[in-house]
């Protein structure tokens, strides 16, 4: 069984806040010449929500 992470991820775009949701998903893996970097804390702004899509 492979080892699980908490990701916050996007249910509904349009529900603002709402819509984001904490799930676990699984750790990546890196491939040749790839660098994964452990997060330990991260934060966004409620502005950062109005941003168009990119």
């Amino acid at each position: 069984m492979a080892e699980l992470m908490w990701a916050i991820t996007v249910r509904d775009r349009d529900a603002g806040v709402g819509g984001l949701a904490l799930t676990d998903v699984p750790y990546p893996h890196a491939a040749e010449n790839d660098v994964v970097v452990r997060v330990h804390a991260a934060g966004f702004t409620t502005g950062e929500l109005d941003w168009p899509t990119t």
